[in-house]
């Protein structure tokens, strides 16, 4: 079985979309978590717009107690409730593809993978943008610098020893995905190069919108506490892109502003163009309805 981890908080016109690409899936046995922390839009249950897909024999409601307050621990509410061997993800504001979970299932068999993930779309108001599509294996080190871990490309096998941290208010996928591969062996990720599921920007409330600081305290976080599975070049290289972060928080000058990006290519060389072109665009209001947040 794959158990979806969805949570919900106040967009009852966004879970709909969500909820449906979910259970639309073929081809596994599936359970779906709607994990309720709604606190100014009434339960998940008094949703009209819900109302033939709670029908679903397929789908359970969960609402914990406490309610949560943040993602980090309502996704730790499906995953205390998973009955599923592999876990996967999926947020209210995005949407699965069709054979989505087939495909991440399928690869993690043929390949013994324990950890599958894949490519995905990032649709903006401006244009769409499509990520991850151009290799099948990460290993060593790219799993630190090379791969994406948003939560919902995430696909894996139940592990009741990892959690996403609660504490967390930013980067918490990365730092899931670099907690699940330290208790294994061997460090590598699968990935399904399609794009299987499709992310939308919008103006509403984001984990991440706003808080690059916490992305760089997170990412501080994640060296000192897996760093040493990592050789040297690649804990520099993962410093770097967190020192951005905290200077695009703390709107820092363009010296050391720049001295950021030539930190990114000294460890990366230019073959992280997209975040540099990225970064540069942030900082210029005419350019910065074009930036991936």
């Amino acid at each position: 079985m794959v158990s979806v981890i969805l949570p919900t908080c106040d967009r009852p016109d966004m879970v709909p979309r969500a909820l449906r690409s979910v259970l639309s899936q073929k081809g596994i046995e599936l359970e779906v978590l709607l994990v309720d922390s709604n606190r100014t839009t009434g339960p998940v249950r008094e949703n009209p717009a819900l109302a033939d897909l709670l029908a679903d024999a397929r789908l359970k409601v969960l609402v914990p107690e406490p309610r949560p307050t943040n993602a980090s621990e309502a996704r730790n509410a499906g995953l205390d409730a998973a009955r599923g061997g592999w876990i996967s993800y999926l947020d209210d504001d995005d949407v699965y593809l069709p054979g989505k979970l087939a495909r991440q299932l399928a690869r993690a068999e043929q390949d013994g993978a324990d950890l599958v993930i894949c490519g995905y779309e990032v649709v903006m108001p401006q244009r769409r943008r499509v990520r991850q599509c151009q290799q099948s294996v990460y290993r060593g080190d790219a799993c630190l610098v090379g791969a994406d871990y948003p939560t919902p490309v995430m696909f894996h096998r139940a592990d009741a020893q990892v959690r996403f941290d609660p504490t967390a208010i930013a980067a918490q996928d990365h730092l899931f995905a670099i907690a699940f591969l330290a208790r294994r062996p061997e460090r590598w990720v699968a990935c399904v190069p399609e794009k299987l599921l499709v992310m939308y920007t919008h103006d509403g409330p984001r984990v991440n919108s706003g808080n690059r600081l916490a992305v760089w305290q997170e990412y501080r976080v994640c060296l000192q506490r897996h760093g040493h599975l990592f050789s040297r070049e690649a804990r520099r290289a993962f410093l770097a892109i967190g020192l951005l972060a905290r200077a695009q928080a703390l709107e820092v000058g363009w010296a050391e502003y720049l001295r950021c990006l030539r930190r990114i290519v000294a460890t990366q060389g230019w073959g992280n163009w997209r975040l540099l072109v990225n970064a540069l665009a942030r900082r210029s209001p005419r350019l910065s309805r074009w930036v991936v947040t």
